[in-house]
């Protein structure tokens, strides 16, 4: 039977000391339901701590298979993250008929499997064209600026920069190398 009021109904029998009959209501509450984080799907830096997941429900009644979501985010937005928050956890469809969650909200829950956000890989088309320069006699050392849309990526914190063939005329190699506190 379902969560809410019922009724009980007590009848006499023919061949007792009482006649008729007399029912009672009864309260039959929810089942409580504990979420947990059964999945977090790992994602590349992309500067936002958004992330997805699936919950379980620990004790539902009779083999069934209630299901629940929820608002899945990182702990940080930066590479190594393996922690998360899941908030809004509300059980779907007509499962709230019967069942009622023992928290709406998780925090600082280790993502299952090894999850995290991993480092994103340098590309060339984030560092802009460099000028051409002239030649000095001096090595020249011109400051790239290498973008990811936002935020936007710091020399030094998350990558270093070193130049080779930058002295005399001709063409010279400026290399971006992350750093591995970096994203």
């Amino acid at each position: 039977t379902n969560a809410g009021t019922a009724t009980v109904t007590i009848t006499a029998t023919l061949d007792g000391n009482y006649s008729g009959s007399a029912t009672k209501n009864f309260i039959i509450d929810k089942a409580p339901l504990t979420p947990s984080v059964a999945s977090v799907t790992s994602k590349t830096y992309d500067g936002n701590t958004s992330a997805a997941g699936t919950l379980s429900l620990a004790t539902p009644v009779n083999s069934e298979l209630p299901t629940a979501t929820g608002t899945f985010v990182w702990t940080s937005a930066n590479a190594g993250t393996t922690t998360v928050n899941v908030s809004d956890i509300a059980l779907d469809g007509s499962w709230g008929d019967n069942y009622v969650l023992s928290t709406t909200a998780l925090s600082g829950i280790t993502a299952p499997a090894s999850a995290s956000i991993t480092k994103k890989p340098l590309a060339n088309s984030m560092i802009a064209a460099i000028a051409n320069q002239t030649y000095t006699g001096l090595a020249i050392t011109p400051i790239p600026v290498v973008t990811d849309g936002t935020p936007s990526i710091i020399a030094g914190t998350d990558y270093d920069v070193s130049y080779s063939n930058n002295t005399n005329a001709g063409t010279a190699t400026v290399t971006i190398t992350a750093t591995l506190d970096g994203n």
